[in-house]
């Protein structure tokens, strides 16, 4: 059949926050994401509340796959992902780097807005896509979501990188970038995803 978009975009409670300048940061608490890494319990997400949304969103996606794999005769069937989510801030340097290095290992595009709040937008396979969030997910936050996400089965004779919108590659942009942001999803044909993060 013709490839068809399957798109959800997600709420999250709360109001983002905004950029901060570095002399207020100055004045902030130490952030404990810096000394933990992982949350605790990190293989058992029910224990934790602020992450419930997520792993709903986490579930849904994987039945969505599981739905397009089952409309397809006897295999698999290959498909594109995307997902936006959203943090109440992305500042740990080691968080940065683990952003970076599982979005390369797993062959996605990804861009990290860092800041207050802070935004990750991806694309690539959609096992890999259910992946990098899973890990994401199992981070230590003050608050992270899945905002938005998009499924796009590869139909035949297509190629998962035959889908792809996004620049290649895994880019960081600055507290202020936002605006950049929403640019390159604009570009990319992606803006309601990105507006999610604005919900």
């Amino acid at each position: 059949g013709p490839t068809s978009d399957r798109r959800r975009s997600r709420s999250a409670s709360g109001r983002a926050h905004g950029n901060d300048s570095d002399d207020a940061r100055q004045d902030r608490p130490r952030d404990p994401e810096d000394q933990t890494l992982y949350r605790p319990n990190r293989n058992h997400h029910n224990n934790d509340n602020n992450n419930s949304n997520n792993n709903a969103a986490t579930s849904s996606a994987q039945g969505n796959v599981a739905d397009a794999a089952a409309s397809a005769p006897g295999a698999h069937q290959p498909a594109l992902g995307r997902r936006l989510m959203l943090s109440h801030h992305i500042i740990a340097k080691r968080k940065r780097e683990v952003i970076r290095e599982w979005a390369l290992e797993l062959g996605l595009a990804s861009f990290c807005k860092i800041g207050w709040p802070g935004v990750i937008v991806c694309e690539g396979p959609e096992d890999s896509c259910q992946e990098y969030a899973s890990r994401l997910q199992s981070l230590r936050w003050q608050h992270f979501t899945i905002r938005g996400e998009e499924v796009v089965p590869v139909g035949p004779g297509q190629a998962v990188d035959d889908l792809r919108v996004l620049p290649r590659g895994v880019q960081e942009l600055g507290e202020n970038d936002m605006s950049r942001l929403a640019e390159i999803c604009r570009e990319a044909g992606l803006e309601d995803l990105f507006k999610t993060c604005l919900k």
